[in-house]
């Protein structure tokens, strides 16, 4: 299946389209200054060495700056199959990484961590 991504709040498509399937994501800053699992430890550290090494060779997710909240707080289904379903759900999925990268790179930073989207 192709996605054909165009962002905005009237995006215009070159094909006839129908129907509409959606997820709302909802974000939330938190008062938590960071991750409680991500410590500073002996561990820790040598856990980020490692990262940093891995990221010559491979794409690592960003370094995180305290502790968000989120997640999908409503789907709005087109169709009632399943195999339909998993079909909206990649096309989903298509649009949010396109997004992703575009935001990323126009706030100046690369979109690591895209190609686990």
């Amino acid at each position: 299946m192709a996605t054909q991504i165009r962002h905005g709040p009237h995006p215009s498509f070159t094909v006839k389209t129908y129907g509409r399937f959606s997820l709302t994501l909802v974000g939330h800053y938190t008062d938590v200054a960071d991750d409680p699992g991500f410590r500073r430890t002996r561990r820790g550290f040598l856990l980020e060495f490692w990262r940093w090494l891995q990221s010559w060779w491979t794409e690592v997710e960003p370094d995180i700056q305290g502790l968000g909240a989120g997640g999908v707080t409503e789907v709005r289904w087109q169709s009632d199959q399943r195999e339909k379903r998993a079909n909206e759900l990649l096309v989903m999925r298509t649009v949010f990484r396109d997004y992703y990268e575009r935001t990323m790179r126009e706030l100046g930073h690369q979109p690591k961590g895209a190609y686990r989207l």
